[in-house]
């Protein structure tokens, strides 16, 4: 009975020392997300909200509400922005491109190919302004295109000879099985 007594009572410890541990971590962790976050003053606060309506810009629980989502909403849009101008570049790259009869993606492969690392920008700048410049890229760039499809010709010849070959074996086969059987 006495050893079950010490056993029991040292394990009631030993849980409560632990939970007590994990209280701690938590708090420390809350603390941590509080240092991680921005805090702003009042009047901080309600100079941004400065050209809102009514409520917003004068009481301050609405305007902490509103301030907060409108730094939420200005993060996301800074990353969409940029997502939106690389997509026009590659729509105008594209556009010029296919004045010469090449696609975007085989124009830009054989740009990397040939070490020419220009970005999107400049090449949709380029192909907005300098028609020459453009056309001396393009132009680089068509032989390694040339050379690219050609090599796709070669590769799916290749394939049709191989395939033909598996189908005259198999065809071989059952013939000789049908002389067996």
């Amino acid at each position: 009975f006495f050893f079950f007594f010490f056993f029991f009572f040292f394990s009631f410890l030993f849980f409560f020392s632990s939970s007590s541990s994990t209280q701690q971590e938590r708090r420390t962790q809350t603390e941590r997300e509080d240092e991680d976050t921005m805090t702003f003053s009042a009047a901080k606060i309600m100079k941004l909200a400065k050209g809102l309506r009514y409520p917003n810009n004068v009481r301050y629980r609405c305007a902490r509400d509103t301030v907060e989502k409108a730094l939420q909403h200005s993060y996301k849009d800074r990353k969409i922005r940029k997502r939106t101008f690389r997509s026009q570049w590659i729509v105008q790259i594209n556009a010029g491109v296919q004045q010469y009869g090449l696609s975007y993606s085989n124009f830009m492969n054989a740009l990397v190919e040939n070490d020419i690392l220009l970005n999107r920008k400049m090449l949709a700048q380029l192909a907005q302004t300098e028609p020459y410049s453009f056309e001396a890229l393009v132009n680089v760039a068509r032989p390694t295109i040339e050379a690219k499809k050609e090599q796709v010709k070669q590769y799916q010849l290749q394939q049709k000879l191989e395939k033909e070959k598996l189908q005259q074996k198999k065809k071989f086969d059952r013939q000789n099985l049908a002389l067996f059987a």
